[in-house]
């Protein structure tokens, strides 16, 4: 409500501006002679005052008068008449006041959400967000400098090596980022996706070049976990870089058919085989459909796997009727069986994160982070969710 009479306010401000002055006739200009005697009258006076000061003799002082006098009388008899400025412009007024704010409405009803509730600042972005998430980049230097010290005390705390390497990584700090994974890999004996991780920090600190050491890390996640892709991803590059293009284009396409329809990274897969075949100067083939394994549906409803219905009208009716023991019964039912479902479908990213706001609305922090960090794996490089996530993680571990 405040948002609309402000934004009245400024609309007739506007307005006003632009159609008060039309609205009345301005007064003519003076002619050019009036100023001109203006002048001429002014140097009479500063010749006199110059004559009392002794800065210049009778003889010239006269003949100076005898000038500037001459040059009045001339300007007297100038006929110049008044420079008329226009007169007053009602209709253009009135077409401007009701024209400017409905051409801003229609725009608006065009291009605008009129029909948008309200929402305030701190809640925005909740929809996409998978939990509350600290502050921004601002934030994440902050939490750096303070996991740094931490660090300084206790070197061998393995999970805040990690925590260090995920945020420098939104910090785009991506050197910082792979020293700290390499430590962490150090204390925990590594792991795929920390391998993986550790390799993309190496590549991005290399302006996307894959580098041996990177290369090494990214073959020993994918021995660990077949399936890791961004491993495969990488590996593929790397064999861009190295000229072969129709190898590096099989990986991709091998790894699109394993991702469903509406992944994220099939169109940055798409992209990066458009641009391979661009430079090698082949025809980009078009992305396969996934497979069968990818593209299979949710299981049918009812069965162990299947994920939760949406509530209806009357469950949520029932549940607020419900005691505290057996909404918490009937909340932690629900989120069984989504953990259920990602067992038999672990390439499910939105539900990975579902599973994380859940757990992390139960106070189940462990398993919070862990379906978040399975999440995680599932993000393509530079994707707007991983500073959610990591945020998210960050969050979880502060409590």
């Amino acid at each position: 409500m405040l948002l609309a009479v402000a934004l009245i306010f400024m609309t007739v401000a506007v307005v006003a501006s632009v159609v008060v002055p039309l609205m009345r006739a301005q007064r003519p200009l003076p002619e050019r002679s009036a100023f001109d005697r203006a002048v001429y009258r002014d140097q009479l006076k500063e010749l006199e005052r110059d004559v009392a000061r002794g800065l210049i003799d009778a003889s010239e002082a006269s003949s100076a008068r005898r000038e500037i006098e001459r040059r009045l009388l001339a300007a007297d008899a100038t006929g110049e008449t008044a420079v008329q400025r226009r007169a007053a412009s009602p209709t253009l007024a009135v077409a401007l006041a009701l024209g400017v704010p409905m051409g801003a409405a229609l725009i608006y009803l065009a291009l605008g959400a009129p029909g948008m509730p309200g929402q305030p600042f701190a809640a925005r972005g909740h929809e996409s967000a998978p939990a509350d998430s600290i502050a921004g980049h601002g934030d994440f230097a902050a939490s750096a400098a303070k996991l740094e010290q931490e660090l300084n005390a206790q070197p061998a705390d393995a999970e805040k090596w990690l925590l260090l390497a995920r945020t420098e990584a939104e910090l785009r700090q991506w050197q910082k980022s792979a020293d700290a994974y390499r430590r962490a890999m150090s204390l925990t004996g590594g792991g795929p996706e920390l391998a993986s991780a550790y390799g993309e920090m190496l590549v991005m600190a290399a302006d996307g070049i894959v580098t041996p050491a990177a290369h090494e890390a990214f073959e020993a996640g994918l021995a660990h976990d077949p399936a890791d892709v961004p491993a495969r991803f990488y590996l593929a590059l790397a064999e861009a870089q190295a000229g072969n293009t129709k190898g590096a284009i099989e990986m991709w396409q091998k790894l699109a058919a394993d991702q469903p329809n509406d992944s994220e990274i099939r169109a940055e897969l798409s992209r990066r085989i458009e641009e391979a075949a661009k430079v090698a100067g082949i025809p980009a083939p078009a992305l396969p459909p996934p497979s069968s394994a990818a593209a299979a549906p949710p299981p049918a409803a009812g069965s162990p796997a299947a994920s939760p219905p949406s509530p209806t009208a009357q469950d949520i009716a029932n549940a607020q009727q419900m005691s505290d023991e057996d909404r918490q019964a009937m909340i932690r039912s629900m989120v069984a069986k989504l953990a259920a479902r990602l067992e038999s479908q672990p390439n499910d990213l939105d539900g990975w994160l579902r599973l994380g706001r859940a757990y992390g609305v139960l106070g189940e922090r462990d398993k919070a982070i862990d379906a978040y960090d399975q999440a995680q794996r599932l993000l393509p490089a530079g994707s707007d969710q991983r500073q959610e996530v990591t945020s998210a993680i960050a969050a979880l571990k502060a409590k």
